[in-house]
């Protein structure tokens, strides 16, 4: 592995902590693990500490055994260790994975010292996103809401990417609008404006001949963020999720045909 993708992958593993990394040595808990699954990589990795020692004294291997089980399939995963050097010069253990995860997964990561058997679990539920829409507000009739809906999590990034094409051939085109986020309706709600994917997509599909675009579909991009990190059983810290999403909006067909898309789904 790269120095650069060390880095990116430590950058990863620290964006669940709140206040830093701070450890604890004065009970009985084992290991302080702070880290976030990322949809968006098929590599993780996890920040590991070993309480019983001290965060200023890193040794060059850390004696402990990091595994992590996938609960629905009981496929287990052995994590590597590596040191990198933190931006304050202090050294530290990252295990780093080939895992790719995704939502519906439930994770059961263990950190389990060698010399004694003392163990940290922590086991990371990736929730499902679901898009869904309905009619216009009775204040526009050119609006559509969108609503995604995902346990502890907060979209990044929405866009909608709309698939058009003409009425006379199969072959499709693509092109991205911003939806305006509204309050309530969801946990991640939004107004589409078909009328404007409408002029965007006559413009891209006929320039200035006059025709109906046909409607294929459409979806919302973006990033899912976890807003609750599950904390450690047995030790300290946190472990977060993020993934990526590009999921079907399924707009009532009256919603589309009255902009003038003919719709082609």
């Amino acid at each position: 592995m790269t120095r650069w993708s060390l880095l990116l992958l430590l950058a990863a593993a620290l964006s669940a902590c709140d206040d830093g990394f701070s450890p604890r040595v004065d009970d009985n808990r084992a290991f302080a693990l702070y880290g976030t699954l990322d949809g968006r990589t098929a590599r993780q990795a996890i920040r590991v500490q070993d309480l019983a020692g001290s965060v200023l004294d890193t040794p060059d291997r850390l004696p402990v055994t990091v595994t992590s089980t996938e609960l629905k399939t009981g496929r287990t995963t052995a994590w590597r260790d590596s040191v990198v050097t933190l931006p304050d010069g202090i050294r530290a253990h990252l295990f780093v994975a080939d895992l790719a995860v995704a939502p519906g997964d439930a994770h059961r990561i263990e950190a389990l010292r060698d010399a004694d058997g003392a163990r940290s679990v922590v086991t990371v539920t990736i929730p499902s996103s679901v898009v869904t829409s309905g009619p216009s507000p009775s204040a526009s009739s050119n609006a559509a809401p969108v609503v995604l809906s995902v346990a502890s999590g907060r979209l990044e990034g929405a866009r909608v990417r709309f698939v058009v094409r003409r009425v006379d051939t199969d072959d499709s085109a693509s092109f991205l609008t911003q939806p305006t986020p509204q309050e309530g309706g969801g946990q991640a709600s939004f107004l589409s404006f078909l009328d404007t994917a409408e002029l965007q997509a006559t413009s891209l599909l006929y320039g200035s001949t006059p025709g109906d675009p046909v409607f294929v579909g459409a979806q919302l991009e973006g990033v899912v963020v976890g807003t609750t990190p599950t904390p450690v059983i047995g030790g300290v810290g946190s472990i977060g999720w993020v993934y990526p999403i590009s999921l079907s909006i399924p707009f009532p067909t009256q919603t589309v045909t009255r902009v003038g898309f003919v719709d082609g789904r």
